[in-house]
């Protein structure tokens, strides 16, 4: 039986939606109305066979909501110190679920190729790329450390954080501040010795182009950016 393939789609495609989403989210005040673009998303990582960030997603997600919903059982003191970051952290829930599907699903080649082949200048592309790569370094990073810790009996978890605050920082923490100095510079520095900024044109070993999957989803996410302006014009959202 023929494995059935998972879903690939363009990296402009899934960068036009992050960017487009910000209409919706900072239009608004009910945040309610962005679950369908929600929806969208996690149907997208679903389908590129995302499942562990998609379950991760959720959790996160129903955590943050029944704080909302259950918030007039919970002391107002953790509330007034916690709201501004809830209600942040829900503001940008829908921008967090498009930017996993173009983490988790878009490598730097194809970024790559994607902005080589818009003539984009070498001072857009590296800087592009380093920022591009800088999230998952930083991730590989703090595992890591955080792996060497643990043999010292120091991880980073609740119980450490509040037991031992001082060496929690001193190190973990203190590390972290000192590798992302370097950080930046050595994505540079390796960008620069893959050819990126020579005088050559470049070659890929893996080229992405626009496919009839990108033409339905791009055409599904737009059918609801109309119907947002829609509902918002005529008055049925504020």
């Amino acid at each position: 039986m023929q494995k059935k393939q998972k879903l690939q789609l363009h990296p402009g495609t899934k960068l036009i939606m992050l960017l487009l989403l910000n209409v919706p989210i900072f239009g608004i005040t009910d945040k309610n109305i962005i679950l369908p673009f929600v929806v969208f998303a996690l149907i997208l990582l679903i389908l590129s066979r995302e499942y562990k960030v998609v379950f991760k997603y959720i959790v996160l997600y129903a955590v943050i909501t029944s704080i909302g919903v259950f918030s007039e059982y919970i002391p107002d003191i953790i509330i007034d110190l916690t709201s501004t970051l809830l209600v942040s952290l829900k503001m940008f829930l829908p921008l967090i679920a498009y930017g996993l599907l173009v983490a988790r699903t878009t490598t730097i080649s194809e970024v790559s190729y994607m902005l080589d082949q818009l003539r984009m200048p070498d001072g857009v592309i590296i800087p592009f790329l380093v920022m591009f790569r800088f999230f998952p370094t930083i991730h590989e990073e703090r595992k890591m450390i955080s792996n060497a810790m643990k043999l010292r009996g120091i991880g980073i978890d609740f119980k450490n954080v509040v037991s031992q605050p001082l060496k929690t920082a001193e190190f973990i923490y203190v590390p972290m501040l000192f590798t992302l100095l370097n950080i930046g510079t050595e994505l540079t520095n390796a960008s620069l010795t893959r050819g990126l900024g020579g005088t050559q044109k470049r070659s890929y070993l893996s080229t992405v182009h626009m496919t009839w999957q990108d033409a339905v989803v791009l055409a599904v996410f737009f059918a609801m950016i109309v119907f947002f302006f829609y509902l918002k014009m005529s008055g049925g959202i504020v």
